[in-house]
């Protein structure tokens, strides 16, 4: 019996080289910025984190992979989780007079248009054609989208609190 060739749906091929264009660049940028030693080095870390998540998932989805499914969705989840997070931070700085409403305006309306087309993006990886492509056609929406934005929290809540801990090093008293 022969192996079935599974035809490559069109978006997969968009989506997959997308997000090298996107990965390559910031691995390589953000590469050198590891030498630090403040707060700067968590923020390359997370950019970098993107990059090789950008990177390994779009390798992932122009081979077929099981693995590049859940790296490329997890991608778009993970996009989705900084555009609200930013949309969040945006608030609370206009709340604090740190940014002008007018200015804040433009920052929700720019994530929000993001936030809408990384939805449309992530629901794609959902259709019948691509879970077929990628063998996961047994996935549960609800569950898969429960674990993918559940990982995304759980990030959020880990690089909240180390950022939390560098900021307060030196005020943290010891009783």
């Amino acid at each position: 019996m022969g192996n079935i060739v599974k035809k490559k749906p069109m978006g997969i091929n968009i989506l997959s080289i997308l997000a090298l264009i996107n990965g390559i660049p910031i691995v390589i940028m953000t590469r050198d910025s590891m030498y630090t030693s403040d707060y700067r080095k968590l923020i390359a870390i997370s950019f970098l984190f993107i990059g090789i998540l950008a990177v390994s998932s779009g390798i992932g989805m122009l081979l077929g992979k099981k693995w590049g499914w859940w790296l490329g969705s997890f991608y778009y989840a993970y996009a989705i989780s900084r555009y609200f997070n930013t949309i969040i931070t945006v608030g609370v700085m206009v709340v604090r007079s740190q940014l002008l409403i007018s200015d804040a305006t433009t920052y929700i309306i720019k994530y929000g248009i993001r936030i809408v087309i990384h939805c449309f993006i992530l629901l794609y990886f959902f259709k019948n054609d691509v879970k077929e492509y990628f063998n996961v056609v047994h996935c549960s929406k609800l569950k898969t989208i429960l674990i993918l934005f559940g990982i995304c929290i759980a990030i959020f809540g880990i690089s909240t609190l180390t950022m939390y801990i560098i900021s307060n090093r030196g005020n943290i008293a010891i009783s």
